[in-house]
């Protein structure tokens, strides 16, 4: 397993490769040409985050249905221990944003570099109507049981 320092340094250059606006994306402050994206990040299953988890938040713009989402900004939070709800503020550069657009905010927590919650609702932001403010409701990634086998599923045949 790796440690959460192999975990940061990936996510740090994931972060430099999605350039400049990530890293304005950081910056709590909002000025002039920025706004920000905020809110809460939560998940209802009542099980305590090792100190080692990560929480990523990612302002996206979705308009292409077949191509990959385009990272506006993002947030990365070591949660340090802490639990949630997680507040999280992305600042965006507002020249970046185009209003016929959409934009969506997607969160996602890293457990020992596994995907271990993650948002399957949409969370529309900034255009079209919607807000600049979306608390977000993650559910977890669990592995499910798998049958013994195929079989299994088939009541036996009377004969």
């Amino acid at each position: 397993m790796k440690s959460i320092g192999s975990v940061l340094a990936i996510a740090l250059t994931t972060t430099a490769l999605v350039g400049s606006t990530t890293a304005i994306a950081q910056t709590p402050t909002t000025t002039g040409q920025f706004s920000s994206v905020s809110g809460n990040v939560t998940y209802r299953e009542r099980i305590a985050l090792p100190p080692d988890a990560l929480l990523i938040v990612q302002l996206q713009d979705t308009s292409k249905q077949d191509a990959p989402a385009v990272v506006i900004g993002q947030q990365i939070i070591p949660t340090q221990g802490r639990q949630v709800p997680f507040p999280f503020e992305i600042v965006y550069n507002r020249n970046t944003i185009n209003p016929s657009h959409t934009y969506t905010v997607q969160a996602k927590i890293i457990v020992d570099n596994r995907l271990r919650f993650i948002n399957t609702n949409s969370y529309p932001v900034i255009t079209r109507g919607n807000p600049n403010k979306v608390d977000i409701l993650l559910n977890s990634v669990g592995t499910s049981p798998r049958p013994k086998s195929v079989f299994s599923r088939f009541e036996p045949l009377n004969n």
